[in-house]
């Protein structure tokens, strides 16, 4: 019958589409790093630093230590998971006791310049 086959195209049809979506979601996650941060063995060496893991900065208030920091070597093969971030400035005991932040530019209204 008509309807029938009709019926079988269109699953046929929804079928390849969404096959072709999964295998696109599946490149995409392979192809992309993942930003949900690095095992804490990937990490230690920035952490000594007082440095961040990540393929992007935190905030505007870091910035790069070292790329490609974060990650281990065995033998020939080397993984990584991001580059190490550290602060710009390095807190300050005084500026904390009165709530600032350090920062190279203003962080909005309210915050001014002690030096």
């Amino acid at each position: 019958t008509v309807c029938s086959s009709d019926l079988f195209i269109l699953c046929f049809f929804l079928s390849v589409v969404s096959l072709a979506v999964g295998q696109l979601e599946a490149i995409s996650g392979i192809l992309q790093p993942q930003s949900k941060g690095c095992p804490s063995y990937m990490s230690k060496n920035c952490e000594a630093v007082n440095g961040k893991c990540g393929w992007r900065a935190p905030s505007r208030d870091y910035k790069i230590y070292r790329w490609n920091y974060c990650g281990y070597t065995r033998g020939d093969v080397r993984c990584y998971c991001g580059h190490c971030w550290i602060r710009k400035c390095p807190t300050n005991k005084c500026c904390d006791l009165i709530k600032g932040r350090c920062s190279e530019t203003s962080p909005g209204l309210g915050y001014r310049p002690l030096f």
